[in-house]
């Protein structure tokens, strides 16, 4: 069997049972990673179809079939994405020592490797021909891979920082004013520490659902990334000069790399938000004095940045 020489022509192989596709033998997708000419599995969706299920996920509450065999997240809402209280059952399970293979949840379609392997590579192959060989950015790739999910917890994310700073800057100061104040009205006091409550609580809330969105999609994008290049060296005649080490360390550590900054990334866009809001309150309250310490605070990020970097290179020689 000729083996393809071109090292960024990908072919898409779907072998999930769980999305409806029939079962392939070993020697089948042997024959289908090696082929150029192998049909795509999984299409474009229509537009009006492509968020269908996600939007769903918007619903406070959704009713859950008894007898549905998906996945618990898949028949989450909006609450219960957050609260991760989908997971429940599964831990009463596990307590009560009830939880074996036959009864523990399949995996969910969406995150499937063979569905979001498919979207990656045919992005890839988008990138491949925009750009040319030379200048196709996989970072792009992946970022535009995200996109949507980028978007999305920003909604979460913004409620995280106005809380944040709602609840640490006016609901505090509110507080700390009322307690200093000699004739006290019980309904003011009560009605501050119930807007502390409620703004903590939706902070905490809204953490939560990131971390939620943030987690599922690194999940994606390891797992598409790393079955893309798993089938690549699948097709290759030899490793040549890569040793089996590294072949290993790409498919794991690497691919762990993509999960955390998939999942950790968009929290650094909370950094600049905060650091407007606090700078904007502090020189409110201390006029230009606090642009001093501003200045003092933004000047050891790039010391910081200097030491993470001479850090890594020097556990990198080492290693």
């Amino acid at each position: 069997m000729k083996v393809p020489q071109d090292k960024h022509q990908i072919e898409l192989v779907g072998i999930s049972s769980s999305l409806g596709q029939r079962k392939l033998s070993g020697e089948d997708v042997m024959t289908r990673a090696l082929s150029l000419d192998a049909p795509l599995e999984f299409g474009t969706p229509r537009k009006s179809r492509k968020y269908a299920e996600s939007r769903k996920m918007l619903l406070p509450f959704r009713i859950k079939s008894k007898h549905s065999a998906a996945h618990p997240i898949d028949q989450a809402g909006l609450i219960s994405s957050a609260l991760f209280s989908w997971e429940t059952p599964i831990m009463l399970k596990g307590y009560q020592r009830k939880l074996h293979m036959n009864n523990v949840p399949p995996l969910s379609n969406y995150d499937a490797t063979a569905l979001n392997n498919s979207r990656l590579e045919r992005m890839w192959q988008e990138e491949l021909k925009k750009k040319g060989e030379k200048r196709a950015s996989l970072f792009h790739v992946a970022i535009r891979y995200q996109k949507t999910r980028l978007l999305i917890s920003g909604i979460p994310m913004a409620l995280y920082v106005l809380m944040s700073f709602t609840s640490a800057t006016v609901i505090l100061q509110s507080i700390l004013q009322y307690t200093e104040r000699q004739s006290k009205k019980v309904s003011l006091g009560v009605g501050l520490c119930f807007a502390l409550f409620s703004s903590e609580a939706i902070r905490s809330t809204m953490f939560a659902l990131v971390w939620a969105i943030n987690n599922r999609t690194g999940i994606r994008l390891r797992s598409a990334a790393t079955n893309m290049v798993f089938k690549k060296i699948v097709r290759l005649r030899g490793l040549g000069n890569t040793s089996v080490g590294e072949v290993i360390n790409v498919l794991s550590n690497d691919g762990q790399r993509l999960f955390e900054a998939a999942t950790f990334g968009p929290l650094l866009l909370l950094i600049p938000f905060l650091l407007l809001l606090g700078a904007a309150y502090t020189i409110l309250l201390l006029k230009t004095s606090a642009l001093v310490g501003i200045a003092i605070f933004l000047l050891y990020w790039p010391i910081q940045v200097f030491s993470f970097v001479k850090g890594y290179n020097a556990q990198w020689f080492v290693d």
